[in-house]
């Protein structure tokens, strides 16, 4: 099973490239390539991981809209018992 890519250390890696092109007087074009090509894939991955991401979160917010239709379709007794999402402290 492969390691879900970091976000964070992606963008971490994209801005040290940056950095990188920035500190340069004169670039040299085939070290400039080298570091183009590095960022093109930390992109597709950062790209693909976001993906997983929002489908993750979609998925949540499926079950809470679920949990929501459960909740307003329950007797008036049930409904005394249920915690009201809104004073949740989180």
């Amino acid at each position: 099973m492969t390691k879900p890519i970091n976000l964070s250390e992606n963008l971490k890696k994209l801005q040290d490239i940056a950095e990188w092109f920035d500190q340069q007087e004169n670039v040299d074009i085939e070290a400039g390539l080298i570091k183009v090509k590095e960022s093109v894939t930390l992109i597709k991955e950062c790209r693909v991981r976001l993906a997983d991401v929002q489908n993750q979160f979609n998925e949540v917010k499926k079950e809470i809209e679920s949990t929501d239709t459960v909740v307003e379709g329950a007797s008036e007794e049930e409904q005394e018992e249920k915690v009201d999402p809104d004073k949740i402290p989180f």
